[in-house]
């Protein structure tokens, strides 16, 4: 995840997971399954520039499972979004607003 920032720790030092701020992801070992379906279909980030975080991503053979495309929301909020899939099959959302 170091792709995303965050600093890698442990939870109270008991669990494994990644610290952004004052919100911590959680990782326990287990089967690597895809995510899509799942209680938590995917994981989302927001990248400065997207085109040219795609662009590097695509430079280290990661999977992009959805090119960047503009997206606006009923609200009228207007992004720039793309999927990447981990080498487990996680869905990573990134959003550039």
């Amino acid at each position: 995840m170091s792709q995303f920032g965050g600093r890698a720790g442990k939870l109270k030092g008991q669990v494994d997971g990644i610290q952004y701020g004052d919100v911590w992801v959680l990782a326990t070992r287990g089967d690597a399954v895809p995510s899509a379906g799942h209680a938590i279909d995917h994981i989302g980030f927001r990248p400065l520039n997207l085109d040219a975080t795609i662009a590097r991503f695509k430079t280290k053979n990661v999977k992009v499972t959805s090119e960047p495309r503009p997206l606006t929301l009923p609200s009228g909020t207007s992004m720039h979004i793309a999927f990447i899939e981990s080498p487990d099959g996680a869905r990573i959302e990134l959003v550039q607003r």
